[in-house]
């Protein structure tokens, strides 16, 4: 956090199941000029049912956090959970106990498909600078000590041109089999899902930027970082 001035508190960044259906938010509100608090919701209301951390975190310093959505009984209402945890060990095992817990009587989220940052009004937007955004379903997946997204399962794999200039990218490997190609963005959200048998990938209908590329053939995987122009 470069800076927070919004003293009643406000959520930035958050995982949903619409655009308009948000849990597991994540909350900053100012303690002085240098030092904030967090906080989460496990479903989105106007800050009254934040659940704050008892520490303070101080601007200008990086901190690592891990937010974690629980689905309760899909029988039971009102029974998912949300655990926040500031500065885990890197690759250790989950503490049993989290920073921050938060519980609620509102209704439960039907699934998560999207992970959104927010901007909100001038005051209540936080200066951020982030340095690594993990989206995954395990512990383990988004605390790894050592993540690369260059893994290579598939042999003689090629995805050219890098970057992309003209809408189309092309991937070749030595079996040449049928692919499974997902394509995300660097918010975590899937723009291309598509089973091709050729090498060329349609991707004119995507903004310039940074996307990762997720390729499936004869059950090996390997993703790619892209650059779209």
């Amino acid at each position: 956090m470069t800076g927070v001035t919004e003293p009643n508190g406000g959520y930035f960044a958050g995982l949903g199941s619409s655009g308009t259906n948000f849990g597991a938010t994540l909350w900053s509100k100012a303690v002085s000029d240098t030092s904030f608090n967090l906080g989460t919701e496990v479903r989105t209301a106007s800050g009254t049912n934040t659940s704050w951390a008892a520490d303070t975190y101080q601007t200008g310093q990086t901190y690592f956090a891990v937010l974690g959505y629980t689905f309760g009984d899909a029988a039971t209402a009102s029974d998912d959970t949300v655990n926040l945890w500031i500065d885990p060990t890197v690759g250790g095992a989950q503490p049993a106990t989290s920073t921050i817990g938060d519980a609620h009587t509102g209704a439960d989220l039907a699934s998560i498909n999207r992970f959104f940052f927010r901007q909100d009004s001038a005051t209540e937007t936080p200066g951020i600078q982030i340095d690594a955004l993990r989206i995954g379903t395990t512990w383990e997946s988004v605390t790894a000590s050592n993540l690369s997204i260059k893994d290579n399962n598939i042999a003689g794999l090629k995805v050219y041109p890098n970057p992309v200039s003209n809408g189309t990218f092309f991937i070749e490997t030595a079996a040449n089999a049928e692919k499974a190609v997902v394509v995300y963005d660097v918010l975590g959200k899937q723009v291309v899902n598509t089973t091709t048998t050729t090498n060329a990938i349609n991707v004119s209908n995507l903004k310039g930027g940074v996307y990762i590329v997720k390729i499936t053939e004869n059950g090996n995987t390997a993703t790619r970082k892209m650059v779209i122009k």
